[in-house]
């Protein structure tokens, strides 16, 4: 194809709309496998989204009052400490249930960043005829960048958030502007979004001030209209953790890594900056790095790319040696290391995404890059594909060579119905917890489970559940150390496994070798209520106390669970 033919095909009203139809489809690819398909496992189906289901299943969404409690979770945990009821992802879940409102999320997640990332090429960046094709590319390509959809609009919807920002402080503002303003919090995480855009915008206003010393009115109350909005979906979870009395969060306990040092920081600053992060998306910018490195090769102004590698590069180092700054002011400052302020690498993707476009805008206007261009934003877009582990999952699943089990195998809801019948006792007469597995999978099928992974619980809590395991930590370093340091994972964790994904993901298939023993300390464990243990391992050696209840498969499940029974529970009820 000819440099003419290829200018013409881009500016044929064809291709973007072939562009937005694979986008939808692949954004509705959840909604036509149904609960069979894959659903990201490590913290969402671990946690984010079965926070969302358990909000529902024990109907305390819209509850906020900082003394409701969730008896089923850790003996009580506060409901403050799971998301906000107030908030789309909520909504969608107490709608649709759990998988189906995990879609919905999907689709508008990725299509707020695909309209959001057009709005600002096109009014702001690349305001041409000429620059449309490539808006309409680049804001495909940012849509389908895959992220954790639960954190909502951290990532998708900076752009347009940033869009309706700059129309309120160039005086160009319309009401759907401060609508997008405020309603955006209802959307996003406040720990992944809240601190990311708050900084950004207060130091955006240091700079104004010294630059020009006037900034609009507007904006600034756009803005604290935008804070106050924040906090008020998000307040139990702020009253929770600063202002009830006696909750001390385990938090305010974390301690920072001994071994860290400037290799490992600059080592993390460089993985953040080309990899970004799995908390937020996994992609490499290196097709975009190439064709920087190809408009350099061509006259034109390159202060924009400077200014905002120069951000990038900042927020990777701040992300890199966060933790090393943190061992040292942890101790004068315990919240340095509770809050882990550095999350503002939420903004990686859209500005790699913005040096596309600049990118790519520079280079259409000579004939002799315009292939190289083509064919390297080719290789970009390849490489979301295969960074999209859903959908190489999916793909896997459909095709037969599955690695990682459907939305449905996972939670395997006939499998546990059939133990929850042979135990034959109320709910909320016995605690269990898992071994192999995501205690969410117990959680989603309503047993009450003393182990969990959240974000914030008692401190208190997390010293009675360490008793239980102690035997086992003592007897695993590393082990000891992730729960003692960190803890967001209160799980028992064996000796002879470690606390890796893969630690949580043992399947019926999986050729692992049984448990020798557990370490457990059962009166402890009886203290707490703990009656079963789910095991996804057999245990050779059982102590003293324990025995085994039962085996347990389905055809459809991705278990095969050994229950054991804690006699002493069962003699002390």
């Amino acid at each position: 194809m000819s440099g003419k033919k290829l200018q013409a095909f881009l500016k044929s009203p064809s291709w973007p709309w072939l562009l937005t139809a694979f986008f939808l489809v692949r954004w509705s690819l959840g909604f036509i496998l149904g609960p069979s398909g894959y659903v990201r496992l490590h913290d969402t189906l671990e946690g984010e989204l079965v926070w969302l289901v358990l909000l529902k299943k024990y109907q305390v969404g819209f509850e906020y009052t900082d003394y409701t409690l969730i008896p089923a979770l850790m003996n009580g945990l506060p409901r403050a400490a799971l998301p906000p009821g107030f908030s789309f992802n909520y909504l969608a879940v107490h709608l649709l249930g759990g998988y189906y409102g995990y879609q919905l999320i999907q689709l508008l997640v990725h299509s707020i960043g695909f309209l959001g990332m057009f709005l600002l090429l096109d009014r702001h960046i690349l305001p041409s005829a000429t620059g449309r094709p490539i808006s309409w590319f680049v804001a495909f390509c940012f849509g389908m960048i895959q992220v954790f959809p639960v954190f909502g609009l951290a990532v998708q919807g900076l752009p347009l958030l940033l869009f309706a920002f700059y129309n309120v402080y160039i005086r160009r503002d319309r009401w759907y502007d401060y609508l997008i303003i405020l309603l955006f919090p209802f959307f996003t995480s406040f720990v992944w979004g809240f601190t990311t855009i708050a900084s950004a915008v207060v130091a955006f206003l240091v700079v104004e001030a010294v630059r020009r010393s006037v900034i609009p009115a507007r904006f600034i109350l756009a803005f604290l209209g935008h804070c106050f909005v924040y906090l008020m979906v998000n307040l139990p979870l702020v009253f929770l953790y600063f202002f009830t009395f006696g909750f001390r969060a385990h938090r305010k306990e974390y301690r920072p890594d001994e071994t860290l040092d400037a290799l490992t920081g600059l080592a993390d600053t460089a993985f953040t900056l080309f990899m970004s992060h799995y908390h937020i998306a996994y992609f490499t910018p290196l097709p975009i790095l190439i064709l920087m490195a190809i408009a350099s090769r061509y006259p034109g102004n390159f202060r924009p790319y400077r200014r905002i590698f120069l951000i990038m590069t900042s927020i990777a180092l701040f992300y890199g040696f966060y933790d090393l700054l943190a061992r040292y002011l942890y101790k004068p400052l315990p919240i340095v290391l509770a809050l882990k302020a550095h999350r503002f690498i939420t903004m990686l993707p859209m500005l790699w995404t913005l040096l596309l476009a600049l990118s790519l805008h520079h280079l259409a206007r000579f004939a002799s890059s315009r292939w190289p261009a083509l064919w390297i934003s080719g290789c970009f877009f390849m490489t979301l594909l295969v960074a999209d582990d859903e959908l190489v999952h999916n793909i896997r699943n459909i095709s037969g060579h599955s690695r990682k089990p459907g939305y449905s195998a996972y939670f395997s809801e006939p499998l546990f119905q059939q133990i929850k019948r042979d135990i034959a006792l109320p709910d909320s007469a016995y605690r269990v917890v898992s071994i192999g597995m995501s205690p969410s999978v117990a959680q989603y099928n309503g047993f009450y489970t003393l182990d969990g992974l959240f974000s914030v619980y008692h401190y208190g809590y997390k010293q009675s559940f360490r008793e239980v395991m102690a035997g086992e930590l003592e007897r695993n370093p590393s082990n000891r150390k992730y729960f003692d340091d960190w803890g967001n994972r209160c799980y028992y964790f064996p000796a002879e496994r470690g606390h890796e994904a893969r630690d949580f993901l043992i399947g019926k298939n999986a050729q692992e070798p049984p448990l020798d023993t557990l370490h457990i300390h059962l009166e402890a464990f009886t203290a707490l209520g703990g009656r079963y243990i789910f095991s996804a391992l057999p245990v050779k050696k059982l102590p003293p106390g324990l025995r085994l209840f039962g085996v347990y498969e389905h055809p459809e499940a991705f278990w095969r669970v050994y229950v054991y029974e804690n006699v002493l529970n069962e003699t002390t009820s």
